[in-house]
Protein backbone atom coordinates (compact mmCIF):
# COMPACT_ATOMS: atom_id res chain seq x y z
CA UNK A 1 0.00 0.00 0.00
CA UNK A 2 1.41 3.67 -1.11
CA UNK A 3 1.83 6.15 1.94
CA UNK A 4 0.11 9.31 1.83
CA UNK A 5 3.66 11.09 0.69
CA UNK A 6 4.60 8.62 -1.93
CA UNK A 7 1.23 9.35 -3.62
CA UNK A 8 2.24 13.19 -3.29
CA UNK A 9 4.96 12.54 -5.24
CA UNK A 10 3.44 10.38 -7.70
CA UNK A 11 0.58 13.28 -8.40
CA UNK A 12 3.39 15.59 -8.60
CA UNK A 13 5.34 13.27 -10.81
CA UNK A 14 1.64 13.52 -13.45
CA UNK A 15 1.71 17.18 -12.91
CA UNK A 16 5.22 17.61 -13.91
CA UNK A 17 5.45 15.09 -16.68
CA UNK A 18 8.19 13.13 -15.34
CA UNK A 19 9.65 12.00 -12.22
CA UNK A 20 11.21 14.54 -9.44
CA UNK A 21 14.36 14.12 -8.69
CA UNK A 22 15.67 13.14 -5.23
CA UNK A 23 17.34 15.97 -4.32
CA UNK A 24 14.55 18.03 -5.25
CA UNK A 25 12.33 15.39 -3.20
CA UNK A 26 14.40 15.97 -0.06
CA UNK A 27 14.50 20.51 -0.30
CA UNK A 28 10.75 19.98 -0.93
CA UNK A 29 10.45 17.99 1.68
CA UNK A 30 11.98 20.03 4.37
CA UNK A 31 10.37 23.30 2.82
CA UNK A 32 7.37 21.54 3.52
CA UNK A 33 8.05 21.20 6.62
CA UNK A 34 9.36 24.60 7.47
CA UNK A 35 5.90 26.15 5.87
CA UNK A 36 3.83 23.14 8.00
CA UNK A 37 5.69 24.34 11.08
CA UNK A 38 5.00 28.16 10.86
CA UNK A 39 1.66 28.02 9.66
CA UNK A 40 0.83 25.52 12.22
CA UNK A 41 -1.07 23.32 10.02
CA UNK A 42 -2.09 19.64 11.01
CA UNK A 43 0.08 16.56 9.76
CA UNK A 44 -2.29 15.19 7.68
CA UNK A 45 -2.38 18.23 5.56
CA UNK A 46 1.61 17.67 4.99
CA UNK A 47 1.22 15.79 1.80
CA UNK A 48 -1.07 18.05 -0.09
CA UNK A 49 1.59 21.01 0.83
CA UNK A 50 4.06 18.00 -0.32
CA UNK A 51 2.84 18.00 -3.85
CA UNK A 52 2.09 21.57 -4.62
CA UNK A 53 6.13 22.58 -2.95
CA UNK A 54 7.37 19.56 -5.19
CA UNK A 55 5.88 21.48 -8.69
CA UNK A 56 6.73 24.67 -7.47
CA UNK A 57 10.09 24.18 -6.84
CA UNK A 58 10.18 23.04 -10.85
CA UNK A 59 7.79 26.19 -11.57
CA UNK A 60 10.46 28.57 -10.14
CA UNK A 61 13.82 26.94 -11.27
CA UNK A 62 12.02 27.43 -14.80
CA UNK A 63 11.33 30.62 -14.56
CA UNK A 64 14.69 32.08 -12.94
CA UNK A 65 16.03 29.71 -15.83
CA UNK A 66 13.87 31.39 -18.55
CA UNK A 67 14.76 35.05 -16.64
CA UNK A 68 18.77 34.36 -16.91
CA UNK A 69 18.69 33.13 -20.31
CA UNK A 70 16.57 37.06 -21.18
CA UNK A 71 19.23 38.39 -19.12
CA UNK A 72 22.06 36.89 -20.90
CA UNK A 73 20.44 37.95 -24.54
CA UNK A 74 19.80 41.25 -23.27
CA UNK A 75 23.97 41.38 -22.78
CA UNK A 76 24.60 40.15 -25.92
CA UNK A 77 22.35 42.74 -27.62
CA UNK A 78 23.75 45.45 -25.57
CA UNK A 79 27.22 44.32 -26.78
CA UNK A 80 26.20 44.22 -30.14
CA UNK A 81 25.22 47.19 -30.65
CA UNK A 82 27.51 49.03 -28.11
CA UNK A 83 30.95 50.40 -30.47
CA UNK A 84 33.90 48.75 -28.81
CA UNK A 85 37.33 51.52 -28.13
Amino acid sequence: MMSAVSRAISRAEERLGFPPHEEVLEYAKKLTEQKSRVKGLPEDYFPLLYEDVIVETYSMAFINFIGEQNRRCQECARSATTPHV
